[in-house]
């Protein structure tokens, strides 16, 4: 369900060409999600961002910074429209959130993560059913330091090294989509 939306964003009638998703589904606006968000922003100005975060307060900021178009209460199932969900949690909350996305996410869209714990989050997505939908990434970033956090993100994964492992039961359409995702956002996709 969504909460609300913000009155100055992309309609997924603007979308871009290309295989970025119209729009993703991102859980976790913490440092690391904004920075991803804002990522997107420059680099897809046409997705819809729809976030969520177990902290209210994280994501209602996150929804007045602009840094998404809308707020999801939880993460159980996939919001229409939506061709990626960009997991950018802690280890600890991959398994309640696979969980929560157990077999409800449409074949069309892929689910990755930010983790470098690429065979375990692996494993535990497969048992979930998901193991046709996941591409575990593993980006070799460095946060700049909490002071810095509110700094605009123009570099943020410029360069950056990003692994990528996925189950043999992904679709090549996905894993095509899911390099392009990461490509975009400036990563170097190994």
């Amino acid at each position: 369900m969504t909460v609300s939306d913000n009155p100055d964003t992309h309609s997924l009638n603007t979308l871009n060409a290309g295989p970025f998703p119209a729009a993703i589904l991102l859980a976790g606006l913490g440092r690391l999600g904004r920075a991803l968000a804002r990522t997107i922003r420059r680099t897809a100005p046409g997705c819809r961002i729809i976030g969520v975060d177990a902290d209210a307060r994280v994501a209602t900021r996150a929804l007045m910074g602009g840094w998404i178009d809308s707020l999801e209460t939880s993460l159980e199932g996939v919001p229409a429209g939506v061709g990626a969900v960009v997991l950018a949690v802690p280890a600890a909350a991959i398994p309640g959130l696979v969980g929560g996305l157990g077999g409800r996410v449409p074949t069309d869209v892929f689910v990755t993560d930010t983790l470098y714990l690429n065979a375990p989050v692996l494993s535990l997505a497969q048992r979930a059913g998901l193991g046709g939908h996941w591409i575990s990434a593993s980006p070799t970033v460095v946060l700049p330091p909490a002071t810095a956090a509110e700094a605009e993100d123009e570099e943020f994964l410029a360069g950056v090294e990003v692994r990528l492992s996925a189950h043999d039961e992904l679709a090549a359409d996905l894993k095509v989509r899911g390099e392009a995702f990461w490509r975009q956002l400036g990563g170097d996709v190994y």
